[in-house]
């Protein structure tokens, strides 16, 4: 049976049933729990790898530069991000994508000018089951990803065979990865150029970034070289 929502509760109850442990507490609630939550992790990075912008997109994070500072904070759940954004003010294309740049070249941008405003588009960080009535989403069935996961980490805590699981959980992942390819059946993938976008007679981007820990830093074209030479927009 393909899994969609389901609560931690049910999640364990399955974990237990698949593993033929059903009456037992050889692997204990708390013990479990850990298990689908380390699980839950690794198919997030899975989905979010082959389903990105297209299902684990928090609401748009905004921050203004001020003229000072080239560090911004990320938001609290901040995990991975999936596109930055400048404001043009233009009412024709209101934003358009930046790019990010290498942390070793980041003393080839200068602290950007105030006022410009950003938008992060990003994946926040998955938040633990810990109640029995906390869900998780498997998007197509794809919680089956958790259960064999989780049943091989249990089989192989009681030193049982753990082939069968196994193979269950590559015909699992398989079928994320094809699912993932095709999510988008009517269009397939584009190029996107970031580089260099027009808005009337104005180039946009000016501006980079480059991701610093739990900070965002933007950097904006020199318009020298700090040994000479000169950028071109």
């Amino acid at each position: 049976m393909a899994l969609g929502k389901l609560t931690l509760l049910q999640l364990r109850t399955r974990c237990r049933n698949r593993c033929d442990q059903a009456s037992s507490q050889f692997v204990s609630d708390s013990e479990l729990n850990d298990y689908i939550n380390d699980s839950l992790y690794w198919l997030q990075d899975l989905l979010i790898e082959k389903y990105g912008s297209r299902f684990f997109v928090a609401s748009p994070y905004t921050f203004t530069t001020d003229g000072t500072n080239n560090l911004f904070t990320l938001p609290t759940d901040f995990y991975k991000l999936i596109g930055a954004d400048l404001y043009t003010g233009t009412n024709s294309n209101p934003y358009v994508s930046i790019r990010p740049f290498d942390f070793a070249d980041r003393n080839l941008y200068r602290i950007p000018d105030a006022g410009k405003q950003l938008r992060l588009w990003y994946a926040p960080r998955l938040t633990e089951l810990v109640s029995d009535s906390d869900t998780a989403e498997g998007i197509d069935g794809f919680l089956d990803f958790v259960v064999e996961d989780v049943v091989i980490k249990m089989a192989g805590k009681e030193e049982s065979d753990t082939s069968l699981f196994e193979r269950r959980l590559a015909r699992v992942e398989q079928r994320i990865e094809s699912a993932g390819e095709a999510r988008d059946a009517a269009n397939p993938p584009t190029m996107v150029d970031v580089y260099r976008q027009a808005v009337g007679t104005i180039y946009y981007p000016c501006l980079r970034y480059c991701l610093v820990g739990s900070q965002i830093m933007i950097g904006e074209y020199q318009t020298v070289y700090p040994f000479g030479g000169g950028y071109g927009y």
